[in-house]
């Protein structure tokens, strides 16, 4: 399963299955992931060999997620998951890190929002 890590310098990395792929934002590194992927699609059919089809799931760092997911609004999320939203905000901008309890509040919310968002409609 791909990972989504913030690097030294600011940008994203994404790594896992054997690929790996760098970019300034969580959507360029999954941009230049897709790329890395259809590069070795195609030396493997060079090769003889038919490519299978991959499926991509991505883990992030809190704020490699709140900024690729901007429209999602911090406060409110942290309020739903019990977190403190002045804390959260300081997990957003790096000021400090959230440890296993706390991402693991987040990852339950998270799996909530999902589960409400894919049971809605228009009417």
């Amino acid at each position: 399963m791909p990972e989504m890590l913030k690097t030294r310098t600011g940008g994203k990395d994404v790594y896992g299955g054997g690929l790996n792929s760098v970019g300034d934002s969580v959507a360029e590194a999954k941009a230049n992931l897709m790329s890395c992927l259809a590069d070795a699609r195609a030396d493997y059919m060079v090769r003889g060999f038919v490519p299978y089809d991959v499926e991509f799931s991505y883990q992030y760092d809190q704020q490699s997620f709140f900024d690729y997911f901007s429209f999602l609004n911090v406060s409110e999320i942290a309020k739903r998951a019990d977190i403190n939203p002045s804390l959260m905000r300081q997990y957003v901008c790096g000021m400090k890190h959230a440890g296993e309890k706390t991402y693991m509040r987040m990852t339950e919310c998270m799996k909530e929002i999902v589960t409400e968002l894919n049971t809605a409609a228009f009417v």
